[in-house]
């Protein structure tokens, strides 16, 4: 099992989601955040996204676990659309 440096790990995670376009004025960057952190913590939790990621963060914000599915679901397809917009971009 990998292990990694929790320390300074939301300035890593800002490292990683700010050049993304996430920036923590967005909802979506706190739950990704904590998203990233049960993961990092232990990497085996994304064999049963379900009930270790989404579960877990939808009882800390009262709400249903699809709704955390959503909300990440809906930054992954932002993130692809500017990075698709972005590769265009750079080809003109």
């Amino acid at each position: 099992m990998t292990t990694y440096d929790m320390t300074d790990f939301a300035a890593q995670v800002d490292g990683v989601l700010r050049p993304l376009g996430i920036t923590r004025n967005m909802r979506a960057y706190h739950t990704l955040s904590e998203a990233l952190r049960l993961i990092c913590e232990q990497e085996d939790r994304l064999e049963a996204v379900q009930k270790e990621i989404y579960e877990p963060l939808a009882d800390r914000h009262c709400c249903d676990w699809t709704a955390i599915q959503s909300m990440i679901r809906r930054a992954a397809a932002a993130l692809m659309v500017l990075s698709t917009l972005y590769s265009v971009y750079i080809l003109l």
